[in-house]
């Protein structure tokens, strides 16, 4: 979960018919020439962080053709995190390394917002990763250091939403495809 994005590529509300033109074009602009692999951080045990895995088991079950590391199987948090990048890195030196993660906000005006950044903003701050491209959905909201509740059909709404647009940028850029493959 993060709070502040300072250098944004694109935000738009999940709610706007923007969103997922807005977000696919932001895609399609920055995996020209590399394929992706897509690293899902977050997990089931809390609604608010389970917008990645969502994402990450959204694009398994539609046979995405790219590398996703994470999910409600095999979720990736704090704790494996750095390792499962450090991993993707060696494995795949020449992928675009795209992160999807939840993020929290201290606006309600933000929530439901969908971000992309090339800085990855962590709950976790000492945590070393450098995505290429970094798809945040807002889910919650922050209160002291306290996340309030998150509604499961706007999680829902907006991990179907990512999962869709990176389908759609996919399909327009016709990359060479790889296998699926699960971080276990």
């Amino acid at each position: 979960m993060v709070i502040i994005i300072s250098m944004e590529l694109f935000r738009g509300y999940a709610y706007s018919p923007r969103a997922f033109e807005g977000l696919k074009n932001v895609l399609i602009e920055n995996l020209r020439g590399k394929p992706p692999v897509f690293l899902c951080v977050g997990s089931d045990k809390l609604v608010s962080d389970c917008l990645a895995p969502i994402v990450a088991e959204n694009l398994r079950q539609n046979d995405c053709p790219f590398y996703i590391y994470g999910g409600l199987n095999a979720p990736i948090t704090a704790t494996n995190c750095e390792f499962a990048h450090d991993f993707i890195r060696a494995v795949h030196p020449t992928s675009r390394l795209i992160l999807i993660d939840s993020m929290a906000t201290r606006s309600q005006a933000r929530l439901g917002d969908i971000v992309v950044s090339r800085e990855y903003y962590g709950a976790v701050n000492n945590l070393a990763l450098h995505p290429d491209l970094c798809i945040y959905g807002v889910t919650s909201l922050l209160h002291g250091k306290m996340l309030d509740c998150a509604r499961l059909r706007n999680v829902l709404f907006t991990a179907n939403i990512i999962a869709n647009a990176i389908f759609s940028s996919l399909n327009s850029l016709e990359l060479n495809s790889q296998n699926v493959v699960a971080l276990s």
